[in-house]
């Protein structure tokens, strides 16, 4: 065991490097006795960064059993989340006490507390709101409904803290078999990535702290019952709880006045010259401070977005490959392998060196195509009539969960 037993980490690709570096120093700053780790999720490439104090550990060299099928059959998010129990096992080679963070969290003040915690506990978590909302006839418009926090878990996973014990080391093994087999993106089928099925951690297993303090995890999903204020001594409070760490989710601002908490919460107004405003345009600065760290990569672009030929994979070629990928025993990424000759067949590949398509869904409700769509599903609905209209819906319901769209492939594989 390392003299030094208690650690922090982060995950992230390249292209958020700097905002991992700028959480990761946010530790340092108020922590002097832990050591910190980068778990980089990309191809691995020579780059120094041993002046930031950082621990780097690439993912190719977490030694997980049959990784090239695991990093295509996952999208960036999907392995960056997945590979978070794994981390875990590693750290826990050389410490007793390991928190991870995510890396748009920025650290307030000592994580002393969440270390004592783990002194009598195994699993600590935060949930994401710590008040019922009470929200009858009316959906509150500014505030992240319960419902949202049903599809995705109580606890968010941007935060965990664990305790190497017999019991962690059992949790790890159940969630670890459990990220790395089927931890999708996928609310319509009842998972969302790492984080849904700790949802189940309470009902499995012992020692686990679920740590109820208003100061921890503070986020546009709990905004709405934390008051930021000051105390005598002008540390930040929340419910006159001190601030420990505040979770950026949906951070993309640049310097200047702020006034959306988060890209997933625009209807939440931050006032001017309020402690949140204050909170995230100082944070703004130190990401864009950070920035420059790319340039120490020699390509920011995703390492595992692409067939060896250069062409996007898609995310509907990664759940058909998901699915049947026992049936593909060569390399995926392989542009002249099985599963590519496959995808080419099926028109499950895009352009030569074509760019990701991003859906920000608040956007796309308000797009004037949603709108056109509509209006097309109205007209079929009076044509069809009610009973056979809701038959479709229930059938287009099924499909729009990508691993039961894949079962179409099954009988071109058999071909």
């Amino acid at each position: 065991m390392n003299s030094n037993s208690k650690a922090v980490f982060t995950i992230s690709s390249k292209n958020y490097v700097h905002y991992a570096v700028t959480m990761l120093k946010s530790v340092e700053k108020n922590n002097q006795d832990v050591d910190l780790f980068l778990i980089l999720v990309d191809k691995r490439e020579p780059v120094n960064l041993e002046e930031l104090n950082i621990n780097i550990i690439w993912v190719e060299d977490l030694g997980i059993k049959d990784f090239d099928k695991i990093s295509f059959k996952y999208n960036i998010l999907e392995l960056n989340t997945n590979v978070k129990p794994t981390s875990f096992k590693r750290l826990f080679e050389k410490y007793q006490k390991v928190i991870y963070l995510d890396p748009d969290i920025y650290v307030y003040s000592t994580l002393s507390n969440v270390f004592n915690i783990l002194d009598n506990s195994s699993i600590a978590v935060t949930p994401h709101m710590l008040q019922p909302q009470y929200v009858h006839q009316h959906q509150i418009p500014d505030i992240v409904s319960e419902v949202e926090n049903l599809k995705t878990g109580p606890y968010n996973l941007g935060f965990i803290a664990l305790n190497r014990d017999e019991e962690a080391i059992k949790f790890l093994n159940w969630w670890e078999s459990c990220c790395l087999c089927c931890a999708f993106d996928e609310h319509e089928s009842g998972v969302f990535v790492d984080q849904k099925w700790v949802s189940l951690v309470t009902c499995y297993f012992e020692k686990v702290k679920i740590i109820r303090h208003y100061g921890m995890n503070v986020a546009y999903w709990n905004i709405h019952e934390r008051l930021l204020t000051f105390d005598s001594k002008n540390n930040i409070c929340v419910n006159n709880e001190q601030l420990i760490f505040f979770h950026f989710s949906g951070h993309n601002y640049v310097d200047g006045k702020i006034s959306k908490i988060s890209k997933h919460l625009l209807s939440y107004e931050v006032k001017d010259d309020s402690i949140i405003q204050r909170l995230i345009m100082d944070y703004t600065k130190l990401v864009s401070q950070n920035k420059s760290l790319l340039r120490k990569f020699k390509d920011i672009d995703y390492g595992f977005a692409k067939y060896s030929s250069g062409e996007l994979i898609e995310d509907l070629a990664r759940r058909v490959y998901s699915k049947y990928l026992d049936k593909f025993l060569d390399n995926p990424f392989d542009a002249g392998g099985s599963f590519y000759r496959f995808a080419k067949k099926n028109i499950l590949t895009s352009n030569l060196f074509s760019k990701p398509v991003s859906i920000d869904t608040i956007q796309l409700k308000n797009s004037n195509k949603v709108r056109i769509l509509e209006k097309i599903l109205l007209i079929v609905h009076k044509i069809l009539g009610v009973k056979r209209f809701s038959l479709i819906i229930r059938f287009l319901r099924h499909y729009s969960i990508t691993t039961n769209y894949a079962k179409v492939y099954f009988k071109q594989l058999n071909k």
